[in-house]
């Protein structure tokens, strides 16, 4: 009997866990909605009408978003139970405290938008799309419009020939309700390298200028033989398909799997980046360049890190996969796996 307890008490404090988190934010998400026009008759419980929700969406989701404070790391559940494997994570660039992230391999086309806590705040689908191996996703600005490039760049067995990049623009969030589930457009660019190889990656951002695109080779076995590739966003938008070129291998140390590179993210500065690999015991590491004076960002990679930081391991986040950045660049946000289900870790940026 004491056996069988011992075997059970963790799934009853993780029962416990989910519904306290649950229960509140429906409390607090309750409150926020009656606050923009609730009415109350007699003992009856007060309920918000579908004009009432609408007339205040925008409010609603921007009260819901959380705001980071303080200096301790902490991780929770993505709410959405169809987020198993958050394989991208980026910030959005129009509403601060938002991001998007996505599924990994196999699944639907959709992005999951959530805040720093994992709220499921609504779901954005690109039909006519059928991802493979969606791998990152990536924040760049096309003739001043917020966008979003989706990676479907994954190879393990290094033998697609189809890699590609998906690129949409972001929805306005602010005329949205809470929980939309919207359908967007999105441009398909075919991806090659250069050296006409095939290659496995789940790493990419685009550079400051908004129209470099840079990807990143992983290799499990020997994690100094891991490449940097560019291209132009332009020149993929334009025709189609793009073909990267070599620039040279990551400076990262022989460190079978815990090196292996899983995703990237630029800075809000635009001078620095975070590179997410698998760490000890498959948690994750986080190591960060910033470019010096007359350096390139992305070139940077090719020296030392300037600084290393351990994902904590916190709420069975089991391996790391997704990286970003916060709007002001105080925190770095990791989406990673876990039990049947992928968790969001909140890190302060020392």
């Amino acid at each position: 009997m004491l056996s069988t307890v011992a075997l059970a008490l963790p799934y009853l404090i993780s029962v416990v866990e989910f519904f306290l988190k649950h229960f509140s934010f429906a409390i607090g998400l309750a409150v926020l909605v009656c606050t923009g026009g609730c009415s109350n008759s007699g003992n009856d419980p007060a309920v918000a009408t579908d004009s009432e929700l609408s007339a205040n969406a925008a409010s609603v989701i921007e009260q819901t978003i959380t705001t980071l404070d303080g200096d301790s790391s902490f991780s929770n559940r993505f709410d959405h139970v169809l987020i198993t494997e958050s394989s991208g994570l980026q910030r959005s660039q129009q509403l601060d405290g938002v991001y998007f992230t996505h599924n990994d391999s196999g699944g639907d086309a959709v992005l999951f938008v959530t805040d720093a806590m994992g709220h499921d705040l609504g779901t954005v689908t690109l039909p006519g799309v059928a991802p493979v191996d969606w791998e990152a996703i990536a924040g760049v600005r096309l003739n001043g419009q917020a966008s979003l490039v989706i990676a479907d760049i994954g190879d393990n067995n290094q033998s697609r020939g189809d890699v590609n990049f998906v690129v949409v623009a972001e929805p306005d969030l602010q005329n949205l309700p809470f929980g939309f589930n919207i359908s967007s457009d999105s441009h398909l660019i075919s991806v090659s390298y250069a050296d006409g190889l095939s290659y496995d990656a789940e790493a990419v951002f685009v550079d400051g200028d908004n129209d470099t695109v840079v990807v990143f080779t992983k290799n499990f076995t020997d994690t100094t033989q891991q490449a940097m590739w560019k291209g132009s966003l332009a020149t993929g938008l334009s025709d189609g398909q793009l073909v990267l070129e070599y620039r040279g291998l990551v400076l990262l140390s022989d460190d079978p799997r815990s090196n292996a590179i899983t995703d990237i993210d630029i800075h809000p500065n635009g001078r620095e980046l975070a590179m997410l690999t698998y760490g000890p015991f498959a948690t994750g590491r986080i190591h960060i360049w910033q470019a010096d004076a007359g350096e390139g960002t992305a070139d940077a990679l090719l020296r030392a890190a300037d600084q290393i930081i351990s994902v904590p391991l916190i709420s069975a986040n089991i391996q790391a996969e997704a990286v970003s950045y916060s709007p002001d660049g105080n925190y770095i946000l990791v989406g990673a796996e876990a039990i049947s289900s992928s968790t969001l870790t909140v890190i302060p940026r020392r």
